[in-house]
């Protein structure tokens, strides 16, 4: 009776340890998507959403490719100073599919600086039309760092599309899975 008593206390000990090993959710390092973009992209349309008109190849920009291990993306935005101000929406795409819409909203940037350089965007808004929430966080002019987060759903690539930039100002993107 000890023996199974022992046997089955270990086993307990086994699996609750790899429960807590294996519930962790790692954080990637953040990666700049979009640098000190000045100009406004034109924005995507009903005609310009498939695959062939995507809007990192027709700008000669590098792809970006959401890594399998990235179930959530967060993204945070930078301005050049303190008072940038820019529109954004967020694309996903499938391999060889359209366009869909994820969100979007307003951007402006507070006083926090950013180590990447520019300052944090500290007030965002957000206008969701995915089929999951996307969260938004410090999002109210605290002077911190506003963020979107939302699940990707699979989807394999990323287009942040940026309009209206407030004058000789610039508003870069960065980010990150989880």
């Amino acid at each position: 009776m000890k023996k199974i008593t022992i046997g089955l206390c270990l086993l307990v000990f086994c699996i609750a340890g790899w429960f807590a090993t294996s519930s962790v959710t790692p954080q990637y390092n953040w990666l700049e998507i979009r640098d000190a973009v000045a100009t406004s992209d034109t924005a995507l349309t009903a005609t310009t959403k498939d695959w062939t008109d995507r809007p990192f190849k027709a700008l000669s920009r590098t792809i970006y490719e959401i890594p399998d291990e990235w179930n959530n993306i967060e993204i945070r935005f930078r301005g050049n100073d303190a008072a940038a101000t820019s529109n954004y929406v967020v694309y996903l795409y499938a391999s060889d599919d359209d366009a869909v819409k994820v969100c979007n909203g307003a951007l402006t940037s507070g006083d926090q600086t950013a180590t990447d350089g520019g300052f944090f965007v500290d007030t965002i808004t957000v206008a969701d039309v995915w089929p999951k929430d996307v969260l938004s966080g410090d999002a109210s002019a605290g002077n911190g760092v506003s963020r979107i987060v939302f699940d990707s759903l699979g989807y394999q690539y990323i287009w942040v599309e940026l309009t209206t930039i407030s004058a000789s100002d610039t508003m870069s993107v960065d980010i990150r899975g989880f």
